[in-house]
């Protein structure tokens, strides 16, 4: 049996992601009107229980074991969470680069989107998919 229910912040949105942690909850938006808009979500989404659980926004703080914590939580919301950490030879001030897909393109799947974060000697390669049930 599923439960409906209305939530417009993100803060309680995730709260709630984390309280039902071990039960599987579709989010749905109108607000959703094309891919882009998909991804910025998830991200927010991410920082937000990044914030909650870890009390920081900096991806350097989290050891894997968190991340790991945080992609169990989103999958509970039928996010796949994704982060490839690449060592890199130079240290590289904080820089956030999108590479998003020709939106004209075939492959305008959510898959394809990716957040590079570079910190320090760090390559920080996020996306997301949706997962189906």
């Amino acid at each position: 049996m599923y439960k409906e229910v209305e939530i417009d912040d993100l803060n309680k949105l995730a709260n709630f992601i984390i309280e039902n942690e071990y039960n599987k909850i579709a989010i749905e938006s109108p607000e959703f009107t094309d891919t882009k808009d998909l991804f910025f979500f998830c991200i927010e989404l991410t920082l937000e229980l990044i914030k909650i659980l870890y009390n920081t926004s900096n991806i350097n703080d989290l050891s894997i074991e968190n991340i790991d914590r945080i992609k169990n939580i989103l999958t509970t919301a039928c996010i796949d969470f994704n982060i490839d950490i690449t060592e890199l030879k130079e240290n590289r001030s904080f820089l956030k680069e999108f590479d998003f897909p020709n939106i004209s393109s075939e492959n305008n799947e959510l898959k394809n989107y990716y957040l590079n974060i570079y910190n320090n000697n760090k390559k920080y390669s996020i996306n997301f998919d949706i997962i189906k049930f």
